[in-house]
């Protein structure tokens, strides 16, 4: 493969189209070994288009080695931020355990609020015995006493980062268990 990076960097199209053809397959095949095929595909799109957009500015010796690198670079980026989506939904999860079991406290109805509080600690009981224990306890705490991450802290004489860890693990952790858990949840609510 032969470009003029200086004809791409003056905005000629068909230099750029040669760049393109030629690496496109390239490129998605390198990202695929980090993402599925489909993330790769957009992956690999958005750098060639950030690298038209970009063209003028930027210092290029290899293209091919540049691209890789900025290639790799965004899937890496792109897996970072599915796992913090992926564990901000598995903290709501565990945040809403918590309101539906102190919400289920409060209902008028007192029978069937004993049923359903019984049954759900037991289910969420169970799921934490999955965990370490004193991961456990610090989920137990939120959960069941509805205390913030400084009170645990305080209450349990650990710093506050460490329940933050702890909770984040949890959370990782009980995902399934508490998603099949709160479906039943969401059920009972509606019927």
């Amino acid at each position: 493969m032969i470009v003029d990076i200086e004809k791409i960097r003056q905005g000629d199209e068909a230099a750029f189209k040669v760049l393109y053809t030629s690496l496109f397959p390239k490129l998605t095949a390198w990202a695929s070994r980090f993402v599925c095929e489909d993330d790769a595909l957009d992956i690999v799109q958005d750098v060639f288009a950030d690298f038209w957009e970009k063209r003028a500015t930027l210092e290029v010796n290899d293209l091919k080695k540049f691209l890789s690198k900025w290639v790799r670079n965004n899937c890496l980026n792109y897996l970072k931020h599915r796992a913090v989506e992926k564990e901000y939904a598995a903290r709501m999860l565990i945040e809403f355990a918590r309101d539906e079991y102190q919400a289920s406290l409060s209902d008028d109805n007192e029978v069937f609020n004993e049923l359903v509080n019984k049954d759900l600690r037991e289910k969420i009981e169970a799921a934490l015995t999955k965990l370490p224990a004193r991961c456990a306890e610090v989920v137990r705490l939120r959960i069941f006493h509805d205390l913030e991450h400084k009170d645990i802290a305080k209450k349990l004489k650990i710093k506050d980062r460490t329940v933050e860890s702890h909770f984040r693990n949890a959370a990782i952790k009980l995902r399934d268990d508490l998603k099949d858990l709160l479906t039943i949840m969401l059920l009972i609510k509606i019927l």
